[in-house]
């Protein structure tokens, strides 16, 4: 049974399905019959990590950099001095298109979503598009603190 189908049939059932590490955690069990608990049990990992991308075990800190990063993707601003910051180890960058940079590493998140929902392909699992998007997610949390410290100094 297929990740999605069981937590429609959880939520039609008045199910609710949580994370809790590596748990999946399900109530009020009184409404779970068997074969659902049974369904959530062999289809764990699956569950785990269908469960853990939905947009509402996203952490307030990586939503409100999202939100951030939308607003200044749209800004097409560009600095009169550019900044560095570090994208990935051993990487840094040094621009002064940063509405640029914003809407590429939004584009770099959604893609390896989508690809970690799809389970991937060849070499590139779900764990490597995974590192990916942290690997994004991390590079705008870099140069929001770089265009932050920028805007406190002027």
């Amino acid at each position: 049974m297929e990740p999605n189908a069981i937590v429609e049939r959880a939520r039609i059932l008045g199910v609710k399905l949580s994370v809790a590490g590596d748990r999946i955690r399900y109530a009020p069990k009184s409404r779970t019959p068997a074969d659902l608990v049974e369904a959530l049990r062999k289809n764990k990992c699956d569950l785990l990590l269908y469960l853990s991308k939905k947009p509402e075990n996203t952490t307030y800190e990586n939503r409100n950099l999202l939100a951030w990063a939308s607003y200044l993707s749209e800004q097409d601003l560009m600095l009169a001095e550019p900044v560095s910051y570090v994208e990935v180890p051993l990487r840094t960058v040094t621009t002064s298109r940063v509405s640029w940079y914003a809407a590429h590493y939004l584009a770099s998140i959604t893609y390896a979503q989508l690809q970690q929902q799809n389970g991937g392909w060849g070499i590139f699992t779900s764990r490597w598009w995974q590192d990916r998007e942290n690997e994004a997610l991390n590079a705008l949390c870099n140069l929001r603190k770089v265009l932050t410290s920028i805007e406190v100094r002027q």
